[in-house]
C-alpha cells in the first residue's frame, strides 16, 4: 500500500488549508518532494503564504530521486508543480540548495534539520511558538522513516507538532 495513495491527495489538501487558516500560518518551509511537500506548496500559494524550498542537493537531482520517480494523479502532476514552486522560490530567494551530497546516508535527516532550522531563522521575533505539521499515515517505517525524523527533531526543538493523518476520512 502507497503512503500517500493517489485519492487521499484532496482530502489531504483540504486539511492543510483549514488547518493554515485556523492556525494563522503565514510561512510555509519545506522541501518539495512529491506527495505531501507539493500538496502543502500549492496549498500555501492558494493563500499567499510565504513559501521557503529547501532540498538537500541540485534541484534537477533532488526532482530526479524525489518527485519524477514516484506516479502522479491527475491534476497532480508532481514534476509541472514541482518546476513551478521551485521556479517561484528561486525567483524570491527562496530557494536554498544545501550542496550534499546524495550519496551521504543522512542526507534526507540533514535536511529535515535545516528546513527546521530555517523555519526558526524566519520565524518573526515575538512569535511564541513555531509548529511543525507532519502529514502522514502514523505508522513508522523500517529502516530509514524520514517523516519520524521530522517529528522527534521538531519535537526536540521543542515545537508544537501537528498532524494531518492521510489515512483519515
Amino acid at each position: 500500500m502507497s503512503r500517500f495513495p493517489a485519492d487521499r491527495i484532496e482530502h489531504v489538501k483540504r486539511a492543510l488549508h483549514d488547518r493554515f487558516r485556523t492556525d494563522g500560518v503565514s510561512a510555509l518551509v519545506c522541501a518539495a518532494a512529491c506527495g505531501a511537500d507539493l500538496v502543502a506548496l500549492k496549498t500555501a500559494s492558494e493563500l499567499g503564504l510565504r513559501r521557503r524550498i529547501v532540498l538537500p542537493f541540485s534541484v534537477a537531482m533532488f526532482k530526479k530521486s524525489s518527485v519524477i520517480d514516484r506516479p502522479g494523479a491527475d491534476p497532480w502532476d508532481w514534476e509541472k508543480m514541482y518546476d513551478q514552486f521551485v521556479g517561484e522560490a528561486e525567483s524570491a530567494g527562496e530557494l536554498q540548495v544545501l550542496g550534499y551530497s546524495p550519496e551521504d546516508p543522512e542526507v534526507y535527516e540533514k535536511t529535515n534539520e535545516a528546513i527546521l532550522d530555517d523555519a526558526f531563522a524566519i520565524a518573526a521575533p515575538d512569535e511564541a511558538e513555531l509548529e511543525a505539521l507532519v502529514v502522514w499515515d502514523a505508522r513508522l517505517r523500517s529502516g530509514h522513516d524520514y517523516t519520524a525524523h521530522f517529528l522527534h527533531q521538531a519535537e526536540r526543538r521543542h515545537m508544537l507538532v501537528k498532524s494531518i493523518p492521510i489515512l483519515d476520512a
